[in-house]
């Protein structure tokens, strides 16, 4: 809303002293607080201001039981909409919240925030925002499984389903047990063109 995107806007100045390292969502020609002027990147979203002073970017769908979509690292709320938009197609009774966790997409960066466990503390305060005590589905790729399974530790009545996609288990990659990467098809030029990244 307008007044979220206001309050957003004066915190940061306040606590960044204004003016040029203010976020860049609350830097423009226009005025960020004039709905006149949205800002341009949120294609859509909505501004949640929490509770406890903290704003996080949300795409808020349908009508019925809450569904928290939580995003993968580095990745944002849009990566989870291309997957789910499909599937929830005509089926009804499920709000989806598609969530920019803080420091990724439209939502700034939280002090404080320095690790996993620091981030599923920030999703119990989102949940309790858009859920309150009430059941609630989680939705959860990669990091944001990992952090889904943190919060049905913390939560176990809650939560009352959750899918976990291509879930990351273990964190640290030197403590992955897993199997030496072995090529076991290889088909010339199909990566001719493609990114360095890809063609490795």
């Amino acid at each position: 809303s307008v007044t979220a995107r206001s309050i957003a806007c004066a915190h940061a100045g306040r606590s960044r002293g204004g003016g040029s390292s203010a976020p860049p969502y609350c830097r423009s020609s226009a005025s960020a607080t004039d709905p006149r002027h949205p800002r341009e990147h949120r294609k859509g979203g909505t501004m949640q201001w929490l509770p406890d002073g903290h704003p996080v970017e949300l795409d808020i769908i349908g009508e019925g039981l809450p569904v928290l979509m939580l995003h993968g690292f580095p990745l944002d709320r849009r990566a989870l909409r291309r997957s789910a938009d499909p599937v929830f197609e005509g089926r009804t009774g499920y709000r989806r919240i598609h969530a920019d966790l803080p420091g990724f997409g439209a939502t700034p960066r939280v002090p404080g925030i320095d690790g996993s466990a620091a981030m599923v503390d920030f999703v119990l305060r989102l949940i309790d925002e858009v859920a309150g005590d009430g059941p609630i589905l989680l939705v959860g790729e990669s990091w944001g499984a990992y952090l889904a399974r943190a919060v049905i530790a913390r939560r176990p009545q809650q939560v009352a389903g959750a899918a976990l996609l291509v879930p990351m288990t273990v964190a640290a990659f030197a403590d992955r047990d897993l199997p030496p990467h072995r090529l076991l098809y290889e088909e010339p030029g199909v990566l001719a063109g493609a990114p360095d990244a890809y063609a490795a």
